[in-house]
């Protein structure tokens, strides 16, 4: 269990994300975290700098710029920023390898890292191997919705036809689902 009293009177920045406008309307808007990082806070006597967030930020990290910031502001140590808080550790990423480099980067320059809903010691070696195993889990079903959206996108081809794919191959585009051959394109695909 995280140990509260070390918390009273530190400075931290928090990370808030949605992934998806629907996601935002079943209660993990970004302004309901925020709301309850702020009670968080107000609960540990601790003092809140800054607010990042990403909103509709999809898989990579790479394209969460928020989250790059925050990481920042939490490492360069500037601001006299004790660590990080998020909402909890599926708005921190959903994935092993990279959440835990940057866990391990924070601990080194003494930064915390904490989470409104897991309530769990990352400076205590249970509570590090609890954050690793939560990252694995988190991955793991990050994985199974995106084959389960694969398997519904295929299901919908094989009953009433359609794309299924990310972006059509050239020479083609997609008009309500369905590939037809984009005119300028094909032009260019004939003269070559």
């Amino acid at each position: 269990m995280l140990n509260q009293t070390t918390l009273a009177g530190k400075s931290l920045a928090a990370y808030i994300r949605v992934s998806s406008a629907a996601q935002d309307a079943k209660g993990a808007s970004l302004p309901d975290q925020a709301r309850r990082i702020q009670l968080w806070c107000e609960e540990r006597k601790c003092h809140l700098l800054a607010v990042f967030m990403d909103s509709e930020s999809g898989e990579s990290v790479d394209l969460r710029h928020g989250f790059i910031e925050a990481i920042d502001y939490v490492r360069e140590g500037e601001h006299d920023c004790a660590g990080l808080v998020v909402f909890n550790f599926d708005r921190y990423a959903r994935e092993v390898g990279e959440p835990e480099v940057i866990r391990k980067i924070l601990s080194e320059r003494k930064k915390g890292l904490y989470s409104v809903e897991e309530n769990f010691d990352l400076e205590d070696k249970y509570g590090v191997f609890t954050f690793q195993v939560r990252m694995a889990v988190a991955e793991l079903v990050r994985k199974q919705i995106v084959d389960l959206l694969y398997e519904r996108r295929l299901a919908k081809v094989n009953e009433r036809g359609g794309w299924i794919g990310h972006r059509p191959p050239y020479g083609y585009k997609t008009d309500r689902a369905e590939l037809t051959p984009d005119a300028q394109e094909q032009i260019l695909i004939k003269t070559a």
